[in-house]
């Protein structure tokens, strides 16, 4: 993901995430890596994350939910922890279970690179940064909006385990 698309998807995020989850907290105590952002809260000796992941080379992202009993997402061999079960939010509410990915640059079809190709393109012209940010707002609120319907639900019947 661009810079300048990534700092604004972050922001919006973490805005939508202290107006509609303020009980949840940044998660800063382990690495991530540099495409990612986390939010954890501890209920009933489970810890509950909300990852935030956008692609490394494409202007999307998704949502990945993961729990745990021992307080972390990574594995510790030394302490035997294993690690955080997880899932991707946008399998809870898609039955056929195929991996959405929220696009602020929608990716080109089949058809769109074999027209691009026949008329003798070389590189695919790319949306300027600037064009996309007004995108973002609205696939926070579509994302948060499954988060709530879908997310948070799982999240109550692991703690109620």
């Amino acid at each position: 993901m661009r810079q300048k698309v990534w700092k604004e998807l972050k922001r919006q995020w973490g805005e939508a995430m202290k107006k509609n989850l303020p009980e949840w907290q940044p998660h800063t105590e382990e690495p991530l890596p540099r495409t990612c952002r986390a939010w954890r809260r501890r209920d009933r000796g489970m810890t509950f994350f909300i990852m935030l992941l956008a692609h490394s080379k494409e202007d999307i992202f998704t949502i990945e939910l993961s729990w745990s009993e021992h307080g972390y997402r990574n594995p510790d061999p030394e302490r035997q922890r294993k690690p955080a079960e997880s899932v991707r939010l946008p399998s809870l509410s898609n039955p056929s279970r195929i991996e959405r990915w929220w696009e602020i640059v929608p990716r080109k079809s089949l058809q769109e690179l074999h027209d691009w190709l026949a008329q003798g393109g070389f590189l695919l012209p790319e949306e300027s940064a600037d064009i996309c940010l007004p995108k973002i707002p609205g696939l926070v609120e579509e994302a948060m909006g499954q988060l709530l319907a879908h997310g948070l639900p799982l999240f109550e019947t692991k703690s109620a385990h």
